[in-house]
């Protein structure tokens, strides 16, 4: 089970967003925030890329019952959003297709933290986060 941790870290005037996960990958500074606010902004879960997956189906029932009913949250369990590649990686679903069309430039968090600068641009779901 992939879990992210995640926070700000501060030194003077530096802050840095760091998230660590328990798939071995280490620490990876992200460009992308994995927040509640950030969650409730991702078009990703509406995707056509995800729109006939069976486990992102399952997993949006949880992603409601996580982001929607907590504000709170500094931890929240990476592999039951089926969402925020741009930040978390890749899609655990394998039954998404990416042949399908993107929506990433629509998606508010795409635009906030300007994803359209470098590779990838669009489909973490596929290529991972934006580092």
């Amino acid at each position: 089970m992939l879990k992210v941790l995640f926070g700000w870290f501060y030194k003077g005037n530096f802050a840095v967003f760091l998230a660590l996960n328990s798939n071995g990958g280490g620490i990876k500074i992200s460009k992308v925030e994995f927040t509640v606010s950030n969650i409730k902004k991702c078009l990703c879960p509406e995707c056509p890329v995800q729109a006939v997956s069976i486990c992102v189906e399952g997993k949006k029932r949880i992603m409601a019952q996580i982001a929607w009913s907590s504000e709170s949250g500094m931890y929240f369990e990476a592999d039951r959003v089926p969402g925020m590649y741009c930040s978390t990686g890749k899609a655990i679903c394998k039954d998404i297709d990416p042949q399908k069309k993107c929506r990433c430039r629509e998606c508010e968090v795409w635009k906030e933290y300007n994803l359209g600068e470098d590779f990838p641009e669009l489909y973490y779901c596929q290529y991972g986060q934006k580092e």
